[in-house]
């Protein structure tokens, strides 16, 4: 079965967002119709509060590691030679980084353990 995960980057605050734990309650993000929600819980007065959030990117996980066990996202920049920089993206049904499709193609597989994820890019839009 495939594993469906998400990153979510708030552009607004230009941060990645994760569900957290607090001294004063949780926090977590949910995904739907391409629209990022924030659920907040206060354990001391008991209140929640919801709402959609503005400005977000969400990427998926491609279900592929790099060469140090890094899980590759959509968004990410891979280095997979000296000084040879891509970022992954998804289109036409799949993910792609330097014209291969990760799903399509098996010969990625086959130079999978080449790829490094350096960064990604919000926060790396130099190696680009």
């Amino acid at each position: 079965m495939r594993e469906l995960k998400f990153r979510i980057w708030d552009a607004k605050n230009k941060k990645w967002l994760e569900n957290c734990s607090t001294n004063h309650g949780e926090i977590y993000y949910a995904v739907a119709d391409n629209q990022v929600f924030c659920f907040e819980y206060n354990v001391e007065t008991g209140e929640r509060s919801s709402g959609a959030i503005e400005d977000c990117v969400i990427q998926q996980y491609t279900e592929l590691k790099d060469k140090n066990g890094v899980e590759i996202y959509e968004g990410d920049v891979l280095k997979w030679k000296e000084n040879q920089y891509s970022k992954v993206i998804f289109k036409f049904g799949g993910f792609w980084v330097n014209g291969i499709n990760f799903i399509a193609n098996d010969i990625l597989y086959e130079w999978i353990d080449s790829y490094e994820v350096i960064g990604n890019i919000f926060e790396n839009e130099d190696l680009l």
